[in-house]
C-alpha cells in the first residue's frame, strides 16, 4: 500500500501503486476490505470537505467517493503530471 488517508476515526483508505488494481478500507485498521479500482497504480489519496480523492498519475486519471468503497472515475482529472482536481469533486 502507498497511501492512507483517514475520516476522523472512523475509515481508513488506502491506495495500492502495484500492478494490481485495489485499493483497501478498514473501519477499525484491523480488518482490511478490498475494492478493485482499474487501472492500476494508484499514485496518491486524500480526504476533504467529505469526499476521499485518488488520483493515477500514470493514466492521468483521477477517482472520488464519499465513502471510500463506492468510486467515481474522472478521466480529465491530472494534466501533464500537474494534478488538478476539477470543481465537482
Amino acid at each position: 500500500m502507498r497511501k492512507v488517508s483517514v475520516i476522523g476515526t472512523t475509515r481508513c483508505v488506502a491506495v495500492s501503486s502495484s500492478s494490481v488494481a485495489k485499493m483497501v478500507y478498514s473501519d477499525d485498521g484491523i480488518n482490511w476490505t478490498q475494492v478493485t479500482l482499474n487501472p492500476a497504480g494508484w499514485s496518491d489519496i486524500c480526504y476533504g470537505n467529505g469526499r476521499f480523492v485518488a488520483v493515477n498519475a500514470s493514466y492521468g486519471i483521477s477517482a472520488y467517493s464519499d465513502d471510500g468503497i463506492n468510486w467515481t472515475e474522472n478521466m480529465n482529472g491530472i494534466i501533464n503530471n500537474t494534478w488538478i482536481i476539477r470543481k465537482h469533486i
